[in-house]
């Protein structure tokens, strides 16, 4: 599961950018599960920027392509490594609540894990103290990375 949050004021009225990703293996479908929760604003901000005009995220005027342009999106900033070995994202759609919008994508056709690589710039395109929080689950055991500008890939390993 890849989780992201953006923008939170800090109490000495700075803000700050984060983003948590979680990604989960299950070995019963041999898949990673991942989902993705990025504030909408933030989110439609950095794809009207990317050219796609107002998508109207979660709206009775949502763009009939929206869903399109956000997996576009997650693909060309989101890649991950399996073993060494780079793996294909495949879309399975999203869902907006409110301010967030969720997004859920999976990798299939993986057998064994024993290190996960993850690069992930989300929103880093807007804003400059953008942080990706990545916590991957593998067979009860979970690690996390964290991720900015100038540090935007990291791995961990699994016994």
């Amino acid at each position: 599961m890849l989780t992201c949050i953006a923008c939170f004021p800090s109490l000495l009225g700075h803000e700050y950018y984060l983003s948590l990703c979680d990604i989960e293996y299950n070995s019963d479908t041999s898949s990673l599960e991942i989902t993705l929760k990025v504030f909408t604003d933030d989110l439609e901000e950095a794809l009207y920027k990317q050219g796609t005009g107002r998508l109207y995220l979660g709206t009775n005027g949502e763009a009939d392509d929206a869903d399109e342009h956000v997996f576009n999106y997650i693909r060309s900033n989101v890649e991950i490594w399996v073993n060494e070995k780079e793996v294909t994202i495949e879309n399975l759609g999203k869902e907006v609540d409110h301010d967030l919008t969720w997004c859920y994508v999976e990798v299939s056709g993986i057998k064994t894990i024993n290190r996960v690589t993850v690069a992930n710039t989300i929103l880093m395109e807007l804003f400059e103290t953008q942080v990706n929080m990545v916590h991957v689950k593998v067979n009860n055991e979970r690690k996390s990375l964290l991720l900015r500008h100038g540090t935007i890939k990291d791995t961990v390993e699994f016994n």
